[in-house]
């Protein structure tokens, strides 16, 4: 939010430097004498905006009718594209659930299924999206940035279920499928196998085994 607060403040301070000008023309142009009221207003209106501006995106938050909405205010989707486009969204959830099913109820005993979200994805912010659409992908409208966090889903006989296992990287994707085929780990890895998605049973048979590396 303070991103587009500033990107905000940015906008309104020159068009109030432009609208100074304007009106008085006998103040000079010449960048180096224009310079320091330049500066003198820009510094304050660009400072008091932004906390201005920030200040209506923390009251927009509070007030909006969903829990999740986003702090900046589409400028460019209308109510015929949200009622054309906005099942696809979950078309495309019913596509993936239907595959992974279908290898749900293909694995064997032996098998491991893991689904992966390595980040979530959240709208682009106000400032960060005029700034696409004037030098960018004019497409552009989402991040990972900042946004939620990703997720990893694991099933298989060896899968300990029920409980919520602790935080983890996209860098221990590689690893966990490694100690899982009973294949060594690299040293050099950046992540870690995690063994605490498995079931006891599984784990106190398969130690964890290293090699220098996989580069050649």
């Amino acid at each position: 939010m303070l991103s587009n607060s500033v990107a905000a403040a940015a906008l309104a301070t020159a068009y109030v430097i432009a609208l100074v000008l304007h009106l008085n023309p006998a103040l000079p142009l010449h960048p180096v004498r224009a310079a320091p009221l330049v500066a003198t207003v820009g510094v304050y209106y660009i400072v008091h905006l932004t906390v201005i501006f920030y200040v209506l995106l923390i009251i927009r938050q509070l007030l909006a009718h969903e829990v999740f909405s986003p702090a900046w205010i589409s400028v460019d989707v209308t109510d015929e594209e949200r009622s054309r486009l906005g099942p696809v969204l979950e078309r495309h959830y019913n596509l993936i659930d239907d595959a992974i099913g279908r290898a749900m109820a293909a694995m064997g005993p032996d098998d491991l299924l893991l689904v992966v979200s390595g980040f979530g994805m959240e709208p682009l912010g106000l400032g960060k999206r005029m700034i696409e659409r004037l030098i960018g992908d004019r497409d552009l409208s989402g991040t990972h940035e900042t946004a939620p966090d990703g997720f990893l889903l694991a099933y298989g006989a060896s899968v300990l279920r029920g409980r919520p296992q602790a935080r983890a990287s996209v860098v221990d994707v590689t690893p966990t499928i490694l100690y899982f085929l009973g294949l060594p780990l690299g040293r050099d890895m950046d992540g870690y196998a995690k063994t605490d998605l498995f079931q006891r049973s599984f784990t106190d048979e398969r130690p964890i085994t290293f090699i220098p590396t996989y580069d050649r």
